[in-house]
């Protein structure tokens, strides 16, 4: 899994500024669309949480993911090799905290359509 999010990071790494700047006109439109007051606004509202969240999460892959941990080897001393089984750890968490907020962003998405849909 960590290898497969490194190769995609290596692919995304040069537009991960642009993710962020996406990343952050979605934020502008979402307080926009919370300050009005018309209900025209609130299909920005729901995709912009989307987009913010896409965005966030591809610059956070670009950037988590560049440079993965070293691995754990035999002739490691027990602290260099306790210290390399935290990191590879870390990142394995901070992999699946991507994976479960990429399936609740699908998740968003559907009900947004879905929530679309049934308003027409």
């Amino acid at each position: 899994m960590l290898n497969a999010l490194h190769q995609l990071a290596k692919r995304i790494y040069f537009f991960r500024r642009l993710f962020l700047v996406l990343a952050n006109i979605a934020a502008v439109f979402f307080i926009l669309a919370i300050t009005s007051n018309t209900a025209i606004q609130d299909i920005y509202l729901q995709a912009s949480v989307v987009l913010f969240g896409c965005f966030f999460c591809l610059y956070g892959i670009a950037n988590g993911f560049i440079v993965l941990p070293d691995p754990v080897t035999r002739n490691d001393k027990f602290l260099l090799r306790l210290q390399k089984r935290i990191k590879l750890s870390m990142a394995f968490l901070f992999a699946s905290l991507f994976m479960v907020c990429t399936l609740g962003l699908v998740y968003v998405s559907y009900l947004t359509v879905k929530l679309s849909v049934t308003n027409l």
